[in-house]
């Protein structure tokens, strides 16, 4: 699924009141917010859903799969989501 499709999605979920763009900007406005809280306390919380943790990986060294030398990765920040465990109940298989 793509952005679009996402948007679509969120139309069809709130009675199609929301035209296209609004729902566009509600989106674009979520991700915005999450970014800027990331950045500024690193961690945002939803209850019952799961967490958004900002967390830096370690630098590292790599074989160099075109030759015989190695390569070395610089440490990076990436964001991790952690699914809570009712979140995650609800895609078990298991009845």
């Amino acid at each position: 699924m793509n952005k679009k499709d996402f948007i679509l999605k969120y139309m069809e979920k709130s009675g199609n009141i929301l035209e296209f763009k609004e729902a566009q900007e509600d989106i674009n406005i979520l991700f915005t917010t999450l970014k800027n809280v990331l950045i500024a306390q690193g961690k945002v919380s939803f209850f019952g859903k799961g967490t958004f943790e900002l967390v830096e990986k370690k630098e590292k060294i790599i074989g160099d799969p075109r030759g015989n030398g190695v390569i070395k990765l610089p440490s990076e920040k990436t964001i991790r989501f952690r699914a809570s465990s009712n979140f995650n109940k609800l895609f078990s298989n298991k009845k």
